[in-house]
């Protein structure tokens, strides 16, 4: 081996560079390279070991089990299909030997409890032998999920494999659709003080979640980003309004806010990210006094069916009113989103005019995402006032009257800093307008001492050309469709 090649930097280049090519490159690569020498088994091992997918381990801890020796467990096939493991003799600490090593690597964990029988009893196995507290002493990132499982998944034994998994470097943490007997370990994991970043927690199953999820919630210090789908009461409110580190919130239902909050009460300094999934607007009313001062940039709304068009507007204005967010905000979304994905739209509520008369005091927004099976109510000048400074705009309902006529392709191709357009119109009514935009052909030839004002001009007649061009098929081929 070539002498540079001994330097461990460049050694740890050489994996990063092969780690960061097509997978069907890197991870045969890399498995290659952990065999080769020490020096690059140790990096090259810790990429294979790295991230979400866990691209070159599909089955980690089928492979951790294979690392102890041949005469310890055996793996049990019934019908082709593994389902079990025999210990055939008994346990000594010279069987980690080789497994350590491994069992230190694993830094990311997908675990779904009834999901395999197998994986489950490896588990098991793990948390008899290692001597240690923790069965991956570097886990960072754990994913434990019930959902669509059996029944035994909640059981004693099972749930109880989550203590074990408790790294003390574990800053991600999910539970999904996990029930009372794992829920019950939260208590465990609270008093692990665990440096717990981002976290989400369903619990569909669970007969009283609220006092548990509460109490492990006031437990988190450095909590940013939050996702759960079981109402949280007054305390745990409390508590996360106050976080100076939390910058998402995700809640699918229902927050008990606490009457305290107001208006002047510096609560979620650091709030980003506020989406809110079948929710009531009537909480969503009570909510936005409590991020007046937050740096908010993204808020997402899936109303439940018993929205109003009257508490769609209170919900814009509201927003619109808040000092702190009419300046950071940036993209505003309101969907019906279940009903729109199964394609059956119910409800009747829509968006008002006065309502979208809001947007234009927000000072920063780009994006805007409306789909209302009520409609929206805009005409062509409504809609050349919203796209004054925005980006993208995406306004959809199922309804096709519209006062909207073909000419909003025009006013739309005037406004160059537009990227995204979706409007849901009937082919539109009425002559089309005069564009009035200089072909590109008619600008003057720019010599080499062309200011940056000149270029950007040439620039937008070209954009506006082209633009013009994608109008004219449009209204053509609407016009033959028509005829």
């Amino acid at each position: 081996m070539h002498r540079c090649l001994e330097t461990p930097e460049i050694a740890l280049q050489v994996v990063q560079q092969l780690a960061n090519s097509p997978e069907d490159i890197s991870v045969p690569s890399l498995a290659r390279l952990a065999r080769t020498c020490r020096l690059f088994s140790d990096f090259a091992l810790e990429e294979l070991w790295r991230g979400d997918n866990l691209k070159f381990v599909q089955r980690p801890l089928l492979h951790l089990l294979r690392c102890f020796p041949p005469d310890l467990v055996e793996i049990i096939e019934r019908d082709g299909t593994r389902g079990g493991v025999n210990q055939l003799r008994p346990f000594v600490l010279q069987d980690l030997d080789r497994p350590e090593r491994y069992l230190r690597l694993v830094k990311t964990l997908f675990y779904y409890p009834s999901d395999t029988t197998l994986d489950t009893r490896i588990l098991i196995l793990f948390s008899t032998w290692i001597p240690w507290d923790c069965i991956f002493p570097s886990l960072q990132k754990l994913t434990w999920s019930t959902e669509s499982g059996h029944a035994d998944g909640e059981s004693t034994e099972i749930a109880n494999l989550l203590r074990f998994l408790l790294a003390p470097q574990l800053h991600t943490l999910y539970l999904s659709g996990i029930g009372d007997m794992s829920l019950s370990l939260l208590t465990t994991v609270a008093s692990r003080k665990l440096p717990i970043r981002e976290l989400s927690i369903s619990a569909p199953t669970a007969t009283s979640p609220a006092l548990s999820i509460s109490a492990f919630l006031r437990s988190l210090r450095r909590l940013e980003s939050l996702e759960i789908e079981q109402p949280v009461d007054q305390q745990a409110f409390c508590y996360l309004s106050s976080l100076p580190t939390l910058e998402s919130l995700r809640i699918h239902g229902t927050f008990d806010i606490c009457p305290c909050h107001s208006s002047q009460h510096e609560s979620f300094p650091a709030l980003n990210d506020s989406s809110w999934f079948n929710t009531d607007l009537n909480d969503i009313i009570r909510f936005l006094p409590t991020i007046g001062a937050s740096p908010l940039s993204h808020f997402y709304l899936d109303p439940n069916l018993s929205t109003t068009t009257t508490l769609v507007s209170a919900v814009i204005s509201g927003l619109a009113a808040l000092p702190g967010p009419v300046q950071t905000l940036r993209k505003l979304t309101i969907v019906n989103l279940v009903w729109e994905t199964a394609g059956q739209w119910e409800g009747d509520w829509g968006v008002s005019a006065s309502a979208l008369a809001h947007l234009s005091r927000f000072t920063g927004l780009t994006h805007v995402a409306l789909t209302a099976p009520g409609g929206i109510d805009l005409d062509d000048d409504v809609l050349a006032g919203l796209l004054e400074q925005l980006q993208h705009l995406l306004l959809n309902h199922p309804k096709t009257a519209t006062r909207l006529t073909i000419g909003v392709l025009v006013i739309a191709a005037r406004h160059t800093a537009l990227q995204r357009l979706v409007l849901t119109m009937d082919g539109g009514t009425g002559p089309l307008p005069a564009v009035g935009i200089s072909s590109a052909n008619e600008v003057d030839e720019l010599d080499g001492e062309a200011t940056e004002a000149q270029l950007a001009a040439l620039a937008e007649a070209q954009l506006l050309e082209l633009r013009w061009e994608a109008v004219a098929e449009i209204v053509e081929r609407s016009e033959v469709e028509q005829q």
